[in-house]
């Protein structure tokens, strides 16, 4: 683990303790130290002494003339060299006036590698990538040893399923747990399930396949020219209570689609129907917290939490005397195990489509879910969807996906009704047949279909991530023009749903537009 010391907290400052945060794939031990005590974390002494590497990022901002001021720099440096001399027991007269002391010089002389940040160009200091630079020379100063930033802006927004992905955040499977049981969940595991009657850690086999296929995944994506980012697991195996409830663990942080919307420059925390994952948010907290402070346009927002008390289940709804037929019939006519007693809706049960927003009505998102969501995108169109021949409605992605602009796949064994279908329609859009999964059943202790098949990650207008075994899949997407990009999954499966449930979009490039002019 690097120990990691930065001098200054301004935006360069804080992009570097970003930079090596955890949030973004690193785990630094970070000091910091600023003449603003509330900014302030440790003091110069402690930075100097217990750190590998010094970041040095106070202002240099341009004279009258043009020039750059070093003054700050200057000084910072002087204050270095004198904490040395005390640690070294050597005093040695400084002139803060002509410093000529080299970074390397001062480098040896604490013991530390020395970089310097300066802040020449007005950028928006978001770090991803680091290089050491040529040796510079401004003014006076000699650096041996500078470093070049490269930084990009953080842009939040993000209006459909298929515009070029720039930003993502992929899950991770840490401390993933089966969650005991609680009565949202059990509508989700089937009678015949093997995870029926467990509940406690994923084992460490399991946890580490899957971690190695979302590492492959992000990888991917990385080399595809989209920055991604990952969330910050806690420990998800302890009980939780609220005065209404308590459960016996949580859940995890793989499917970060459930739990996150992105609606133009908004991301906006879901509801949230299960008990278990109650707190699930916190893990997304420190990635959300970095873009409300890094784009000064991004709006961070949280629906009502629910209480989650049995009011909002149908007691019997699971009765293992129902039939599968009497469930479809239930879900045909859109009775579900979730009542009307609060708002709840999981983000994975929303599909963007410019001004208008698609919405399943199911068990994990009900009609004052629905309307919540109306009443909080006043200028978008909301339309609730259903799927008769769904017995489990959880989630939209494996039963109606948009591929492009004007082209959608859906489940052959969950169709869009002929009333609900006529908005595509009339505006010029297809709604063609997914191809068949390629397996029969679904991976080990996994709560999804397998028809998870369909659940792809699109990345632009041509270009599709497909679960690498779905082969029946990738053929057909190929054969409508699609660039098929092959991702292993499969193993990954089980804590929480394909590739798409696996991301969350931060940034896709393009604008708002109206697919559906007539309603």
């Amino acid at each position: 683990m690097y120990k990691i010391g930065i001098v200054g907290k301004g935006f360069v400052g804080s992009a570097v303790a970003h930079g090596f945060s955890e949030s973004v794939g690193y785990k630094a031990e970070i000091r910091i130290h600023d003449k603003d005590p509330s900014k302030s974390q440790n003091s110069l002494e402690e930075v100097i002494q217990e750190s590998d590497f010094i970041f040095i990022s106070v202002p240099t901002p341009s004279k009258s003339d043009g020039s750059i001021s070093l003054k700050t720099l200057k000084g910072c440096l002087s204050d270095i060299s004198s904490i040395a001399d005390k640690i070294n027991t050597t005093k040695k007269k400084q002139d803060n006036d002509s410093v000529k002391t080299s970074v390397s010089q001062l480098s040896k002389k604490v013991s530390k590698t020395i970089l310097i940040f300066l802040t020449l160009i007005n950028l928006n200091p978001y770090i991803t990538r680091f290089y050491i630079a040529i040796p510079t020379i401004i003014n006076d100063l000699i650096f041996v040893a500078g470093v070049l930033v490269i930084a990009e802006k953080i842009i939040v927004n993000s209006w459909n399923e298929w515009d070029p992905l720039k930003h993502v955040i992929v899950g991770k499977a840490d401390g993933c747990c089966i969650p005991a049981p609680e009565p949202a969940l059990d509508a989700k595991v089937p009678e015949d399930s093997d995870m029926r009657g467990q509940f406690g850690p994923r084992t460490k086999d399991t946890v580490d396949r899957a971690n190695q296929l979302l590492d492959e995944f992000s990888n991917i994506l990385i080399k595809k020219g989209i920055k991604v980012d990952r969330p910050s697991p806690i420990d998800f195996n302890q009980k939780i209570s609220t005065p209404d409830w308590e459960t016996k663990t949580m859940f995890g942080c793989m499917p970060p689609r459930d739990v996150l919307i992105s609606v133009g420059n908004e991301i906006l925390y879901a509801t949230i129907s299960y008990r278990c994952r109650w707190f699930e948010y916190l893990c997304y907290r420190p990635l959300l917290k970095d873009y409300y402070n890094l784009d000064p346009n991004m709006r961070h927002e949280s629906a009502p939490k629910p209480r989650l008390t049995d009011a909002d289940y149908r007691k019997d709804y699971l009765s293992d005397k129902i039939s599968i037929q009497k469930r479809l019939k239930w879900t045909e006519d859109k009775f579900f195990v979730t009542t009307e007693e609060e708002p709840l809706f999981d983000a994975a049960d929303v599909l963007r489509f410019g001004k208008d927003l698609i919405v399943q009505h199911g068990f994990t998102t009900n009609l004052k879910g629905i309307d919540w969501l109306k009443r909080h995108y006043k200028d978008h169109r909301v339309h609730a969807v259903n799927f008769p021949g769904d017995p489990y409605p959880i989630h939209i992605d494996a039963t109606f996906t948009p591929i492009k602009e004007g082209l959608i796949i859906n489940n052959p064994q969950r169709r869009l009704p002929k009333e609900q279908r006529k908005l595509f329609e009339n505006n010029g859009w297809e709604i063609i047949d997914s191809a068949q999964p390629a397996h029969n059943e679904p991976p080990p202790l996994c709560y999804s279909s397998t028809w998870l098949s369909m659940n792809v990650l699109v990345l632009d207008s041509k270009t599709v991530c497909v679960e690498k075994s779905e082969t029946y899949q990738a053929e057909q997407l190929d054969k409508l023009g699609m660039e098929v990009v092959p991702v292993e999954l499969r193993d990954a499966y089980a804590f929480g749903g394909g590739l798409h449930c696996c991301t969350a979009d931060v940034y896709r490039e393009g604008e708002l537009k109206d697919y559906f002019p007539k309603q």
